[in-house]
């Protein structure tokens, strides 16, 4: 029987290196980076990051999760504090590989929201349906991850 896991990697920027490895070393591994790494938001910092993130992009395993940014941001974040990061991982990922989630109770912590936050961040981006490009990932994923939460088994 066939298993399908995905590897949910909760990594920092210092630790990009690794999910490469994984993804090299097993390519039928799906791998999600939560978070977006957890970037520098607080900060403002964009480098290394960017970079790193681009050789973690090449892998076609490996999709994003935009969720949980704000927990990195400063206490009085905006979203353009946020966008720089939304859309660079828009850019490297596309649509297709990118996927949101609840970083609940995390993100009430830090954004007294429920998700609200993700419709000023995406709204202004064109979804997979307008561009006519399909959510692969996330329907390969979705099949793995149906909604109502839990890993499927087949079999």
């Amino acid at each position: 029987m066939e298993q399908r896991l995905v590897f949910d990697a909760l990594i920092l920027p210092r630790h990009l290196s690794r999910p490469l490895l994984v993804a090299d070393r097993h390519p039928d591994l799906s791998i999600v980076v939560d978070h977006g790494a957890k970037p520098f938001i607080r900060e403002g910092v964009l480098d290394p990051w960017r970079a790193d993130m681009v050789a973690v992009a090449a892998r076609p395993n490996i999709v994003c999760k935009l969720s949980g940014l704000v927990t990195e941001a400063k206490a009085d974040w905006t979203v353009s504090d946020l966008h720089p990061y939304v859309d660079y991982l828009l850019e490297v990922f596309g649509p297709q590989r990118l996927l949101w989630g609840s970083d609940w109770p995390a993100s009430i912590l830090r954004a007294g929201m429920t998700g609200g936050e993700r419709g000023p961040l995406i709204s202004s981006h064109p979804s997979p349906r307008q561009t006519k490009r399909p959510c692969s990932e996330v329907t390969r994923l979705g099949s793995i991850f149906p909604a109502g939460g839990g890993l499927r088994r087949e079999g």
